[in-house]
């Protein structure tokens, strides 16, 4: 893939964090008004449930949500800006984890559905996506430290399909608890040891790899990468999963300075070549 393509394929998903940065301010005018807090619009929303956990209020949700959706665009932007003239895979494909977390806007779209008829249909196409978008996530992370310890493969847009096509077959062949919500109001999906199993499996690997090829190739900064792609997956998951202050202000960190430290590291390795 040549930079100019590469760019273009960034640019293309610092066009879709955008468009779901709007689509959740959009969300968030909708629900406020109307709402109290999350668990009262769940109240209303005509879905039957047993609520595994204690609703988050509306601000917890905003702040859960709205803070990935704001800093995929802002992430992606400031890596098409820094590596518009350099070619890093193992950029890139962190690229593709920062723009999936712009689908965490769709975690609200259950609270926007009440009165609407089928609300159950949706709510299962809802935590399809943004399981989809996790997947997606991790396994272009998982893509990247795979570079980063020597592969050489060039067709960067074939892989980015098989990651697409991985990440979509497992949603599509995981049941949906129809009966149950999880934190984020997404329902519960089946087989969930077995999908946190690959998730933490794929982020620990990655991991590793970042690991050996800093002892490989003696360059530390693969070291400093692998450091902050784990801190930028630990923020994610606490904001998925625990969204309640303090541990949103610890996620949103380890989010901002893994992606931080993520992205200096592997700047400062290609302004070395």
């Amino acid at each position: 893939m040549t930079i100019s393509i590469r760019n273009a394929v960034v640019t293309a998903g610092l066009a879709l964090c955008v468009l779901m940065l709007a689509l959740f301010v959009w969300g968030v005018t909708i629900i406020a008004p109307a709402f109290g807090s999350a668990s009262a619009a769940l109240e209303h929303s005509g879905i039957p449930v047993f609520l595994r956990n204690p609703s988050p209020g509306l601000l917890d949700l905003i702040l859960a949500v709205g803070f990935p959706v704001f800093f995929s665009a802002l992430a992606t932007f400031a890596i098409r800006y820094l590596f518009r003239k350099a070619s890093s895979p193992e950029t890139f494909f962190f690229a593709v984890f920062a723009v999936s977390l712009s689908m965490e806007a769709f975690r609200i779209a259950p609270l926007m559905m009440a009165g609407v008829q089928n609300t159950a249909f949706y709510g299962f196409a809802i935590t399809r996506i943004v399981y989809f978008s996790r997947f997606f996530g991790i396994f272009g992370l998982f893509i990247s430290s795979l570079y980063a310890v020597g592969v050489t493969y060039q067709s960067y847009g074939k892989v980015l399909f098989l990651d697409f096509l991985i990440s979509f077959t497992i949603v599509s062949l995981v049941p949906i608890n129809g009966d149950a919500l999880v934190q984020g109001f997404l329902f519960e999906p089946g087989y969930g040891s077995m999908l946190a199993a690959t998730y933490y499996a794929m982020a620990f690997f990655s991991f590793v790899d970042f690991l050996l090829a800093s002892t490989t190739t003696n360059v530390r900064e693969y070291a400093y990468a692998g450091v902050g792609m784990a801190m930028a997956v630990l923020g994610r998951e606490i904001l998925s999963f625990v969204p309640r202050l303090p541990w949103l202000i610890g996620g949103m960190l380890l989010l901002a300075l893994g992606t931080n430290l993520f992205v200096r590291k592997t700047h400062r390795m290609y302004l070395w070549l």
